[in-house]
């Protein structure tokens, strides 16, 4: 009997691994993206319903879903993959609606590996007058620079923390404000 109940336990162990390796894999490779909701190839309609991207976005942090997956390579991301994307989203190339898609979900995953590429594109388009360009990457600043604040649940924050999270919040709320309009000068 006590050999059963160790051969038992024993299993447990690769059939746990196993297990988790499925679910890992299931949730990092499917299609489409858990809590995302619908998503549209109209890139005005979406900076309108900005609402239901904070909320995506919180859900991403609250299921640790913004974290990246084991062998991610975006820290070699290079500025001319996220120009090609700026440019599909922006309607600059001949692309399908599900391209546009697909340029705007790599666009938010890439994150803050995308923003130095993003400000430098921000100042290059804004000096150069390319508005569409321009309009979509401040946008995409928008989602991917924010960075998150330190602890916020914490009911006795430090001093040093507090004055962190100021700066943070301060921060955001600069990123939240840039804005350019949709103008179209053709």
């Amino acid at each position: 009997m006590r050999t059963y109940v160790i051969k038992r336990l024993l299993i447990m162990i690769p059939t746990f691994l196993g297990i988790s390796l499925i679910v890992f894999a299931v949730l990092n490779f499917a299609p489409g993206k858990p809590g995302a909701g619908k998503q549209s190839s109209n890139l005005a309609s979406d900076m309108r319903a900005e609402g239901s991207q904070e909320s995506y976005r919180i859900f991403q942090e609250q299921f640790n879903l913004d974290k990246p997956v084991l062998f991610n390579n975006l820290p070699s991301l290079e500025r001319e993959t996220v120009l090609e994307n700026l440019r599909t989203l922006a309607g600059q190339t001949t692309a399908s609606a599900g391209d546009r898609v697909h340029a705007q979900d790599a666009l938010e995953s890439y994150g803050g590996y995308a923003v130095p590429h993003l400000i430098d594109i921000l100042l290059e388009t804004n000096a150069s007058d390319e508005h569409r360009i321009r309009d979509v990457t401040a946008y995409i600043l928008r989602l991917g620079a924010r960075r998150k604040l330190i602890n916020p649940f914490d009911p006795a924050p430090s001093l040093s923390q507090r004055e962190q999270n100021k700066r943070i919040s301060v921060e955001n709320a600069q990123i939240r404000s840039l804005r350019f309009g949709l103008d179209d000068p053709e």
